[in-house]
């Protein structure tokens, strides 16, 4: 029984829509071909239109979004890598004594000369053990880098290191930086 009520009920869509599109192809027919042409033309150009504007173009503006995080990514990439292979060199250096290492009494001293040197608001520190506690609200990337490079290179030992992105380019947010001197 259900099986004909389905049968029942595709053959009256079918006939519905014959008769509701009936109307439209009858004046379709009273076109003349030349109307008929350029209504086809119409509809070919505005279906082209509708692709372009609504597949095409997002499409392509997405590629061009993710091509541009990508060449960000490159060259924050680089730069890190930069300041790696710096921090490296430092290291070789400390170790070939080309540099005095920081004793734990000069610690303090020499970090706050460091962050006055390189522009850089302390928000906080604070003594814990034999290290120091360090926290900056808002830093640029480059000069907390190099004065993780500047400690490193005077043999401070680098324990703990939490930083975070903030929404400004360039611009970081050290939550915690924690040294101590080697000796």
């Amino acid at each position: 029984m259900s099986m004909l009520k389905q049968k029942l009920s595709a053959q009256w869509a079918r006939l519905n829509l014959a008769e509701r599109t009936a109307p439209a192809k009858q004046r379709w027919q009273a076109l003349e071909a030349r109307e008929r042409y350029l209504l086809s033309t119409l509809a070919a150009l505005l279906a082209i239109v509708v692709l372009w504007l609504g597949v095409w173009q997002p499409l392509q503006q997405g590629v061009l979004q993710a091509e541009r995080r990508l060449d960000a990514q490159r060259a924050a990439l680089a730069v890190v890598q930069d300041q790696a292979q710096r921090i490296l060199m430092a290291r070789a250096n400390q170790q070939e004594g080309t540099a005095t290492v920081v004793s734990a009494a000069e610690l303090p001293g020499y970090l706050n000369q460091l962050t006055q040197q390189l522009e850089l608001d302390i928000t906080r520190i604070q003594p814990q053990n034999e290290s120091r506690v360090m926290v900056f609200n808002e830093a640029s990337f480059d000069a907390v880098l190099a004065m993780v490079e500047q400690l490193v290179s005077r043999g401070v030992i680098i324990e703990h290191f939490d930083v975070s992105e903030t929404g400004e380019p360039g611009i970081v947010r050290v939550r915690r930086l924690q040294v101590r001197a080697a000796t």
